[in-house]
């Protein structure tokens, strides 16, 4: 089932899959932005309703849930109130929560917050420290920009890892690198065999690619 929910005064677009007689497995996609839960559903979700009632938002900004205004500030915790206030709707008790990436990070503050809305925890490949996953990051983006020949510009990235220790460079070292890169970049940022994995859900998405934003990297955290 696909639909939108009034969420504190967002639209957010929320996929359920399974009954409603089993127990409910919420997912915190990554990014932050991207697009969204449309991969996950893509590869899990079947499997997983069959044991699971399956819940898989867009967080607010993200792919096909409304919007962030560029005058409108958002922070960590406003996600987690999102998905706090989404429970309430949807009648559940408690919920287990499986998480990746970002989202672990999300997924541990809502603990702290809420340890009483939630069963269990489930990560898959969370990231804890901002700093440390974009530093990992770049040092990918040098490496690949050094297989495809880009040599000193590589170095050039090296040596910034070596020297700079401000996280807010780092970040823009990274934007900049993927920038660079261009549609390289899926080359190490996935590992599959096909790169454009992720562009080709982001096209079949159903309104994905209609009205849909994406959360911006600089966003107000």
């Amino acid at each position: 089932m696909e639909k939108y929910y009034k969420i504190r005064g967002k639209d957010l677009y929320t996929e359920i899959l399974g009954v409603d007689s089993a127990p409910a497995l919420l997912f915190i996609h990554g990014g932050p932005g991207g697009i969204g839960a449309s991969d996950f559903i893509e590869y899990q979700g079947n499997r997983l309703s069959k044991s699971f009632k399956l819940i898989a938002p867009d967080q607010r900004g993200v792919w096909r849930s409304e919007g962030i205004l560029d005058n409108e500030d958002i922070e960590l915790e406003d996600i987690i109130e999102d998905f706090e206030e989404l429970r309430k709707q949807l009648h559940i008790n408690k919920w287990s929560i499986l998480s990746h990436s970002f989202g672990g990070y999300i997924a541990v503050l809502y603990a702290n917050l809420y340890p009483d809305s939630i069963e269990c925890m489930i990560y898959e490949c969370p990231s804890f420290s901002f700093e440390l996953s974009e530093r990992f990051m770049l040092y990918g983006a040098a490496e690949e920009l050094s297989k495809l020949g880009n040599q000193v510009l590589a170095e050039e990235y090296f040596k910034d890892l070596r020297e700079i220790t401000d996280y807010k460079e780092i970040n823009k070292l990274l934007m900049k690198a993927l920038g660079e890169l261009e549609e390289n970049c899926n080359n190490f940022t996935w590992y599959g065999n096909d790169k454009q994995i992720i562009e080709k859900i982001a096209m079949s998405t159903k309104d994905g690619g209609d009205g849909a934003s994406l959360l911006r990297q600089d966003s107000n955290y």
